[in-house]
């Protein structure tokens, strides 16, 4: 099974790495000036697409490290809990 997934801007949100439907677990996204917002359903690995390294991605308003893992793909640590999850990446 592959999962087409159509750019968007600066950053492109794949969802839950460990899901089999990663997509379903993007509530809302959104563009804010340098920042994407991503609401996720709930916790996890989130993965992303973006053209370069972002500055910097949040989590609930705290500072996470980002996993380049593969050129363009990148993934941060969301936590295991349920209920929302606000992810900004901050870009250039």
């Amino acid at each position: 099974m592959y999962l087409l997934i159509p750019r968007q801007g600066a950053v492109t949100p794949i969802g839950l790495m460990d899901k089999y439907m990663s997509t379903d677990a993007v509530r809302k996204c959104w563009t804010n000036g340098r920042s994407t917002l991503v609401q996720l359903k709930e916790g996890g690995d989130f993965g992303f697409v973006s053209a370069a390294k972002p500055a910097a991605v949040r989590v609930n308003g705290e500072a996470v490290e980002v996993a380049d893992l593969a050129k363009g793909l990148y993934e941060v640590k969301c936590g295991t809990g349920s209920g929302d999850v606000l992810v900004e990446i901050l870009h250039d």
